[in-house]
């Protein structure tokens, strides 16, 4: 690999690096790919250990030169414990309802159904292109806006869609909703908020009976309604299978963490929550700035102060922080246990990306290796594989029953 002139300041756990690249070097399609595989030399050579996916930015450019910005996070000190066999009580696991599979349905005739646009008033049944915003108090209520989302006008869609019924593309509606009894910040438990909302389109949707569904679906072995009732039995029941593994994960790392001390830079979380802000909230209000009517106080608290509201909210930071101490404790539990995942654990999940997509897994590796993705699914396989790890070696307790999991 080329060398460049650079320079490399270490903060802590973190190493700043500023690389000073000649324009005529950086290709000019996959500038990101490149600038990946400088960063991955770098920390080859340097034999660092960085701890999640480096930062990479372009911080100045000119005719002849770009200046980049390579942020590499290191281990912080983790002692783990002599045992990893922590002993957590199962979560109840969910069986499928009669309610649920009919809502499956109800999902695959308007999945299955043909709509059209109409210039009249929404009915029920009717679905509905809106930018909508949650606001409480005059503020933006975190991770409430959306861009072009579709609403399906059924009654199990609560007041929003009730209130969306006559209303036509280019109208405003301003919509009264009360905030849950458990919202996580506490001021607004219960309190009278309102969707903001702008009705792009409406659409006149026309669903299959329930009987031609199993002609319709793609679900393997669906013959007839009988058939199309069971594998939908089966999906539910794989769904929360899932849930429940994603329950008992939860529960088996956060008795980890309670003997493994593991302090978070705050700089981490920091940044981490300003890029959700960022990739959420603050991206969607940029795209529906000039669609969405707000009487000018309200327009300034959201499209101007939004991340201020976001500031009150700590419950956001503190799972950001708890998510990252996760990491940490997973990775320390890779390099200290020296898991690695195995080729064939590697080709079976790139096929199971693959599949749907009628893609082979050296199709799939080379379409990450293109977008510069590889490595980061490796990390997020190598994680998913040290928490069967940790399950593995947990007691999990079901009463006075001992399960194997």
């Amino acid at each position: 690999m080329k060398k460049y002139p650079q320079r490399v300041r270490q903060d802590d756990q973190r190493i700043c690096l500023h690389l000073n690249i000649p324009v005529t070097d950086v290709p000019a399609e996959g500038e990101q790919v490149f600038f990946q595989t400088l960063c991955k030399a770098a920390i080859d050579s340097q034999e660092w250990e960085p701890c999640r996916e480096p930062v990479i930015r372009v911080i100045r450019r000119t005719d002849s030169h770009l200046t980049v910005e390579f942020l590499i996070d290191l281990f912080p000190s983790i002692v783990l414990p002599a045992s990893l066999a922590v002993t957590v009580e199962a979560p109840p696991i969910d069986t499928p309802q009669p309610e649920e599979i009919m809502a499956r349905i109800e999902a695959l005739q308007v999945q299955f159904g043909q709509t059209e646009r109409v210039e009249r008033g929404a009915q029920w049944g009717d679905m509905v292109c809106i930018d909508v915003i949650g606001i409480c108090q005059g503020e933006l209520v975190p991770q409430s806006v959306q861009h072009k989302f579709w609403l399906s006008l059924q009654s199990k869609n609560g007041p929003l869609a009730a209130a969306l019924v006559g209303t036509q593309a280019g109208e405003h509606k301003r919509v009264a909703y009360t905030l849950a009894e458990d919202f996580p910040y506490a001021p607004w438990q219960e309190a009278a908020a309102h969707y903001a909302v702008y009705v792009h389109e409406v659409q006149a949707l026309q669903v299959p009976i329930a009987s031609d569904l199993p002609l319709l679906s793609d679900l393997p072995h669906v013959q007839d309604e009988e058939s199309l009732f069971a594998a939908l039995h089966e999906e539910l029941r794989e769904s929360h299978q899932a849930q429940w593994r994603t329950r008992l994960r939860k529960r088996v790392l956060a008795a980890l963490l309670k003997v493994t001390p593991i302090k978070v830079p705050g700089v981490w979380v920091q940044e981490s929550f300003e890029s959700l802000w960022q990739s959420t909230d603050k991206a969607l209000l940029a795209a529906i700035s000039s669609h969405l009517q707000l009487p000018p106080e309200e327009h300034k608290a959201v499209f101007e102060k939004g991340f201020d509201s976001w500031q009150k909210h700590t419950h956001l930071k503190q799972q950001i922080q708890q998510d990252l101490a996760y990491q940490l404790l997973l990775w320390a539990v890779i390099r200290d246990h020296q898991l690695q995942l195995s080729a064939s654990q590697i080709d079976t999940s790139l096929r199971t990306v693959g599949d749907p997509l009628h893609l082979s897994a050296e199709q799939v590796w080379a379409n990450l290796q293109k977008d510069g993705e590889d490595q980061k699914f490796l990390n997020q396989l190598t994680l998913d594989h040290a928490e069967r790890y940790l399950i593995k070696q947990a007691r999990i307790r079901s009463g006075e029953e001992i399960l194997r999991v």
